[in-house]
């Protein structure tokens, strides 16, 4: 009999133990604080009558978690680059993730992507190996409390290679412009006629169309001083300006530039 009661105070005690380890354990476990991010898709110039890519999925890298954490998309469609130029985006993707670095953003695209050219139609085929996500790096440090957004530029111009015989493949040149480290340049031109504004800098160059109205917004500029053109479609002449001054998280204007 005493054996009997022995053998169930350990076990008691065994449960006993083993339920205060664990209450400790959760108690002691910290919440990692989270922040809001959106994904925006914006194109450069381009020469096509249109570029529509097919958006089926969005997914982060987080150093957090240390894997890759699938977004929610408000709706998957077909989105015309081409309608996204000059400071205009469209919202791809939203959610709230843990705040911290990411390090690649990853968009997975559909089987209907397809490139318009002096008004036919053709397939844009995705080369071998992309299907699975095309990888854009971003190594950039989120701050928790906040909405922050993550703006895919997409140069269409750059992402198009025309293989002949009506066939067309999709490269993506994709850079990320991040609300918060980046910049803009803003500015207008009288009189209005059509142009493209560029912002350079050594190798770098940043460009935008001129709008129907006249004004230009170059965005995702990094903070660094640039000179700025304006290249008419027209008789008029190239126009530039050096040593216009970006900052951080600013819009640098260059005001009214009279041809």
């Amino acid at each position: 009999m005493k054996n009997h009661i022995l053998l169930l105070a350990i076990a008691f005690a065994s449960i006993f133990s083993c339920s205060k380890d664990t209450t400790e354990d959760q108690t002691s476990t910290t919440l990692t604080p989270s922040t809001f991010l959106q994904v925006r898709l914006t194109d450069a110039p381009a020469v096509y009558d249109s570029v529509i890519v097919d958006v089926v999925g969005v997914e982060v890298h987080s150093d957090q978690t240390n894997g890759w954490i699938s977004m929610a998309v408000p709706a998957p469609g077909r989105y015309n680059l081409l309608q996204y130029t000059n400071g205009l985006d469209t919202l791809i993707a939203s959610d709230s993730i843990p705040a911290g670095n990411v390090s690649q953003i990853r968009l997975i695209l559909g089987s209907n992507n397809t490139v318009t050219k002096n008004g036919i139609t053709y397939p844009l085929t995705i080369p071998s190996g992309s299907q699975s996500g095309l990888k854009i790096q971003i190594h950039k440090l989120l701050v928790a409390g906040v909405t922050n957004i993550i703006q895919l530029d997409f140069d269409a111009s750059r992402s198009i290679v025309e293989q002949g015989n009506g066939k067309f493949h999709l490269k993506p040149v994709i850079r990320a412009i991040v609300t918060g480290i980046d910049g803009s340049i803003a500015g207008s031109i009288a009189p209005v006629f059509s142009a493209t504004a560029y912002a350079i800098a050594g190798v770098d160059t940043y460009s935008t169309y001129v709008g129907i109205n006249g004004g230009f917004l170059i965005s995702g500029v990094p903070a660094g001083t640039y000179t700025v053109c304006i290249h008419p479609d027209t008789i008029y002449s190239d126009t530039c300006f050096s040593t216009v001054i970006v900052n951080v998280n600013q819009q640098t204007s260059v005001g009214l530039i009279q041809f």
